[in-house]
């Protein structure tokens, strides 16, 4: 608790301040001043922190020439975009009638290539597989009945690596056997 009147703590002694001590806080409190005065100074951290705790207890206004600046900058914005407005609603107005005749074309030419008689792409049957290859069930591979699911991962792995293999036996000819 201080003695408000006086500054100090009661109790404790008082030191005499040394001459190095006064000038350092007298140079500091200068920085202080000139940097609340707008000022460039160097910034360390007892600066940093003396303007932080003046900010916390100070509320800052900008200057009326600063505000006056911002305001007659914003009203400018404002007004050069109000004059490019006529022209923009112009364009926009026939938005909505473009994207209508670019669906209505998208539309047309579909409808075009499907009706149309033309020579349609044919393709080579392909050759039956073997019945090897074909679709089929994978209890050869498995075994069944199983009744746990503790080998789950193991048998999608065979499943797998069948269906793998006579994916390349198709795709690559009898020379990928292992």
């Amino acid at each position: 608790m201080s003695d408000d009147s006086k500054g100090r703590v009661p109790g404790e002694e008082e030191e005499a301040a040394a001459p190095a001590e006064l000038e350092a806080a007298r140079a500091f409190g200068a920085r202080v001043d000139r940097a609340l005065a707008g000022e460039r100074v160097s910034l360390d951290e007892g600066l940093a922190a003396a303007l932080m705790v003046h900010a916390s207890g100070h509320e800052q206004t900008l200057p009326v020439d600063r505000r006056a600046a911002l305001i007659d900058e914003a009203l400018v914005d404002v007004t050069a975009r109000s004059s490019q407005a006529p022209a923009r609603r112009r364009a926009l107005r026939w938005a909505p009638a473009l994207a209508l005749a670019a669906s209505f074309l998208l539309l047309l030419g579909s409808l075009v290539t499907l009706v149309a008689p033309g020579r349609r792409a044919t393709t080579a049957p392909a050759r039956p597989l073997p019945s090897a290859m074909q679709s089929r069930s994978s209890d050869p591979i498995m075994g069944r009945p199983f009744r746990d699911r503790a080998g789950a991962s193991r048998r999608l792995d065979l499943v797998y690596a069948d269906r793998l293999s006579g994916y390349r036996r198709v795709r690559f000819g009898e020379r990928s056997r292992r």
